[in-house]
């Protein structure tokens, strides 16, 4: 069992560096220099943060699952820690929705022009995304410090159990 949360980990981070890499390819200042000359540019993006977003949640709803299902096994510091991890997997799939949908939103002006409107609304919603991308990274630190603690506890019980030969 531990070694299922340890692969819904293991999958979750690297589904999580891969929306921050795409993200930040999607970002890059070479993508918007090529997308002067090709605007099929923008589609790939949406495609790439489409994936990204995809796997996110498929991460976020099957460890919820397997947490649903094994909560009665664990230990309440193993609780708290998943719980905290639910969160901030949740929160970094509500980033990875927020940022795909902008990019939607570009490729529509960009390509079909019918929503002129949001060009206003854009930098509004750059701000909002920077604010969700602030809260995950909170949440990851929170995650983080509750795996300090864990690992800390784990230590200091390891250290009392072990008894001087002699």
């Amino acid at each position: 069992m531990y070694s299922t949360l340890n692969n819904f980990l293991l999958i979750a981070e690297n589904d999580i560096k891969f929306f921050h890499k795409t993200k930040d390819e999607a970002d890059s200042y070479k993508r918007v220099l090529k997308s002067f000359f090709n605007k099929n540019v923008f589609q790939q993006c949406v495609d790439e943060l489409e994936i990204a977003h995809g796997r996110l949640s498929k991460d976020y709803s099957n460890f919820a699952k397997f947490y649903q299902e094994n909560k009665q096994k664990f230990t309440a510091d193993t609780k708290k820690h998943i719980i905290s991890y639910l969160d901030y997997l949740k929160s970094a799939v509500l980033a990875a929705e927020k940022r795909l949908f902008i990019q939607r939103v570009i490729l529509d002006i960009k390509i079909n022009r019918t929503v002129k409107k949001n060009e206003v609304a854009l930098p509004k919603m750059f701000n909002e995304l920077d604010e969700m991308y602030g809260e995950c990274r909170q949440k990851a630190i929170l995650v983080n410090n509750i795996a300090e603690e864990i690992k800390s506890a784990y230590q200091g019980y390891c250290s009392r159990r072990k008894k001087p030969r002699g």
